[in-house]
């Protein structure tokens, strides 16, 4: 079997390229490459915007984690949805003024 020197510079270049990939994987999951773009290394703590936080928010983020139908329940009867969208005439009125 005779391989085309075209060939074999194909194959050498995808070998290289999965060998690259491999590289990367092991050290974004070895040495937390990719973590400590988002993570502030003095306090570690994520790096970006921060969501003011309310009343509803607050109510949201303490719901259980539970998968049991009576725990599903008890948290959409303890959720407000009457107020979901009270920012939203806040935020099309500013998009209307630009």
């Amino acid at each position: 079997m005779k391989i085309d020197r075209g060939n074999a510079t194909l194959i050498v270049i995808i070998i290289a390229l999965l060998v690259l990939g491999l590289v990367a994987v092991f050290a974004v999951t070895q040495f937390g490459i990719g973590q400590s773009l988002f993570t502030n290394k003095d306090t570690n703590q994520s790096v970006g915007p921060v969501a003011p936080s309310d009343k509803q928010t607050d109510a949201l983020n303490s719901q259980s984690t539970s998968d049991e139908v009576g725990d599903i329940e008890k948290d959409l009867n303890g959720t407000d949805l009457e107020n979901v969208d009270s920012d939203l005439n806040e935020a099309n009125a500013d998009l209307n003024s630009l």
